[in-house]
């Protein structure tokens, strides 16, 4: 159609560019060669090593990796600034906490006070807030040094990274020179994913809505930690589906996710009353072995689709949990295949509900109108031109689902579902012999696509990939994360010590497994 050759023609520009002004694309941006949090942490306290430089050596990785077009938006003469700081704290004495010094990235749709946050929309381009969410305020009055905004998926709209304004956002993994030949990131936090891997910064925030942290995660190689809903604030993030979005973290392992999510976690009463009045700590000790761990395998996920090679590292990684001591069995979650349209239901309700207020006049540039155009007109044209496809289409579906002929038949019973989905866990979960401490389970039913093949997703195909990340986002009291687990072609690590380090060959696409705990009950396969 028009509209695909389009924007075909917009993704070729946008890569010869980056191109021409940065040089060719390497084989592959990430290989882990670079120190994670806690390790520069530990230099930091040593006098090993100072702010400004890692701050200096994350730029130098930025600008190496530019072709993948992880940023909206860099900062590095504020990170250097802010870094100088840092390092004058600390050589007085006056640390901030752990976090002080630390390089991190923030997915542009969380506001940052004076710093332009578009979601990655031509609806908030030179939109610039006044204020900065309390998420981002909490790591700031840490220390934490901001380099940049990452690209996301318009709105947070997208499991692909194609959906952002000018261009997608590339995985570092597999990188080839042919644009058509790239391995998309996932989204909708892919540029958070890509800025970790490629080592851009040590630790960048994202937003999970249905996966959007969760399957970037798998897709790049990364760790990606979705907290509970209500344990770290969302004020300031910008709205999608308000019941579903959490701010969320993506670290190189699980540890350094710990040590980000545990400064970011706690209420905000104030601004956000969906945040939990008090929220235990994140804890990971890696001394205490898993031999007391209960882990379950949903039968229900494994689909037609799930693609054999996933399916085998799946039990890879299952068998080497029973041969450290975990005992496995077989759990049944009937509700998977029903949360998914439960889930687009629901959350493109809300996005036709929160984006409402993007019409020209409350917030968002207006078209100025031409001579005998109606107001109604001009806001039409105005939503017209600034929304990209997708969010148009979740609107228009959202609108639909709350129309009075509709609203019962679909939102009510979305709303009843995702009770259904809540019991499911809250069953798998229970304080008895057949309740289990953690899900395990893919992320994804199939590996990164290359952009060619992902630019022809039918748009059902592409939400189809979300059916294992949205059933824990429907439950809300079910925190998830990917964890350490093997690249695709490699023998798994061991799975005793989930957090240290396992340095991935180069150029190997990676592939991560999900786990899923109880929000409140997990405290023991936390530990």
């Amino acid at each position: 159609t028009n509209k695909a050759s389009m924007r075909l023609l917009q993704l070729q520009r946008c890569s010869a560019a980056w191109r021409r002004r940065h040089g060719p694309a390497r084989r592959c941006a990430s290989t882990r060669s670079h120190s994670t949090l806690e390790e520069t942490i530990e230099a930091l306290q040593r006098g090993a090593t100072t702010s400004q430089q890692v701050v200096q050596a994350c730029l130098g990785r930025m600008a190496a990796s530019r072709h993948l077009n992880a940023f909206v938006t860099e900062t590095p003469e504020k990170a250097l600034e802010a870094a100088r700081r840092s390092d004058a704290r600390r050589a007085a004495g006056r640390t901030l906490g752990p976090m002080d010094g630390i390089p991190i990235a923030v997915k542009d749709n969380f506001c940052t006070e004076g710093l332009e946050t578009t979601c990655s929309s031509a609806m908030l381009v030179g939109f610039k807030p006044p204020y900065t969410a309390t998420t981002i305020a909490r790591l700031q009055a840490q220390g934490a040094v901001v380099v940049g905004k990452t690209r996301l998926d318009e709105f947070g709209m997208g499991s692909l990274g194609l959906n952002a304004i000018d261009c997608p956002t590339l995985n570092p993994c597999q990188h080839h020179e042919d644009l058509e030949e790239c391995r998309v990131s996932g989204g909708s936090s892919g540029g958070s994913a890509v800025a970790v891997a490629t080592g851009a910064c040590l630790a960048a925030i994202g937003s999970d809505t249905g996966g959007s942290v969760r399957l970037p995660a798998a897709y790049t190689g990364t760790v990606g930690f979705k907290p509970s809903y209500g344990w770290t604030s969302r004020a300031g993030l910008v709205a999608y589906a308000s019941s579903l979005d959490t701010p969320g973290v993506f670290s190189q392992t699980v540890r350094d996710a710990a040590i980000v999510a545990e400064t970011m976690r706690g209420p905000d009463l104030q601004h956000d009353a969906t945040s939990f009045a008090a929220v235990p700590p994140f804890v990971f000790d890696d001394t205490k072995g898993i031999g007391s761990l209960r882990i379950g395998i949903p039968k229900e996920y494994h689909i037609d689709e799930l693609e054999p090679h996933i399916a085998t590292h799946w039990e890879h990684a299952a068998r080497g949990l029973a041969q450290n001591g975990a005992t496995i069995q077989s759990v049944s979650l009937p509700l998977t295949r029903v949360g998914l349209p439960c889930y687009y239901i629901l959350a493109a309700a809300e996005a036709s509900s929160n984006l409402a207020r993007y019409d020209g006049v409350e917030v968002g540039p207006r078209l100025e109108p031409g001579s005998n155009v109606s107001f109604e007109r001009a806001l039409t044209d105005t939503r017209t031109k600034k929304f990209g496809l997708e969010v148009r289409r979740r609107i228009v579906a959202g609108t639909f689902v709350l129309s009075r002929d509709s609203y019962d038949s679909y939102y009510v019973q979305a709303q009843r579902t995702r009770q259904l989905v809540i019991e499911d866990f809250e069953r798998v979960f229970a304080d008895d012999q057949d309740g289990v401490d953690v899900l395990l389970c893919p992320t994804a039913p199939t590996c990164a696509p290359k952009l060619r093949d992902a630019r022809h997703h039918d748009p059902v195909a592409s939400y189809a990939n979300d059916v294992f990340t949205v059933p824990a986002s429907l439950a809300g009291t079910v925190w998830a994360t990917p964890k350490e687990t093997s690249p695709c072609q490699t023998h798994p690590p061991s799975p005793s010590n989930p957090a240290r380090k396992h340095r991935e060959r180069t150029g190997v696409l990676k592939l991560r497994s999900q786990c899923i705990l109880h929000a409140w009950r997990g405290a023991r396969a936390r530990g």
